[in-house]
């Protein structure tokens, strides 16, 4: 049984590394909501935050996530979290779903976290 995010859904988000972003932001939990789930694995996720990230001079509201354990998919064991690697994205690159190959994609401002829903 699984308990995959949908779209929609709220999250919370807590970067754990890198240090030097935890350091510059925070690691108080970053509110937002779910965008997009990869309909046919849970294995890739598009979060939405409330108020941008900003770090060494960028700034992001969407990131690309995937959980960080082989083979993991968001909602594995009825889980509504997930240690997670999650890498920005542009508006018009959240809006066009997920990357057909989502383990390529790199974006400005990458980090791990905790994500829950």
């Amino acid at each position: 049984m699984t308990s995959a995010p949908k779209r929609g859904d709220r999250i919370a988000l807590i970067a754990t590394d890198p240090w030097e972003l935890v350091s510059a932001v925070g690691d108080a939990p970053l509110a937002g909501k779910v965008v997009d789930v990869d309909q046919t694995s849970s294995s890739a996720i598009i979060v939405e935050l409330d108020k941008p990230l900003s770090y060494t001079g960028k700034e992001a509201f969407f990131f690309l996530g995937k959980p960080r354990r082989l083979n993991a998919k968001f909602g594995d064991n009825n889980q509504r979290k997930a240690f997670c690697g999650l890498t920005s994205m542009s508006p018009d690159e959240a809006a066009a779903g997920i990357p057909p190959s989502p383990g390529d994609f790199r974006g400005e401002i990458m980090l791990l976290g905790d994500l829950s829903w």
